[in-house]
């Protein structure tokens, strides 16, 4: 048995985020960045990420590997189930998504400039990655992710 969720009908969400991006030669540059992220249920969040890419052939040709990042604390009423003086709290939510948990993903990328007509470019593009969920306090404490994706983009 358990008591039905319930939560704030409204929500602040709010956030800061710095990023620095730096050519180390021609073609290679470093990425990174970090996040904080709040809101009015007392959810906090931190995100880092960071990436390597490296072009070829005047640019015709990129590779980006990345890392990110993020941990996450509970929100304000996450998990309670317990009786205020025999009454249940007005706001409570067993829902993982907005307990304690953190997410580290790793993947890379590669594009392809294909033969266009001026003043179309056309670039394909590839990307593997694998995500690692944790939830520290869940009934399912874990979720792992492949992620894939293939497509065309085209400039004008």
């Amino acid at each position: 048995l358990a008591l039905p969720e319930r939560h704030p009908s409204s929500r602040t969400r709010g956030a800061l985020a710095a990023r620095l991006s730096q050519s180390i030669v021609p073609g290679l540059a470093l990425h990174g960045g970090y996040r904080l992220f709040t809101d009015s249920w007392g959810v906090i969040g931190h995100t880092t990420d960071a990436a390597v890419a490296q072009s070829f052939f005047g640019e015709r040709v990129g590779l980006r590997v990345d890392m990110r990042a993020y941990l996450q604390g509970p929100a304000s009423f996450h998990d309670d189930y317990v009786l205020e003086g025999g009454a249940a709290p007005v706001y409570r939510t067993a829902d993982r998504r907005l307990g304690p948990m953190h997410d580290v993903t790793a993947g890379g990328s590669g594009s392809l400039d294909l033969p266009a007509l001026d003043p179309v470019r056309l670039r394909a593009q590839v990307r593997l990655a694998h995500s690692w969920f944790r939830y520290s306090d869940a009934v399912i404490p874990a979720r792992d992710a492949w992620i894939a994706g293939i497509g065309v983009g085209a400039t004008f």
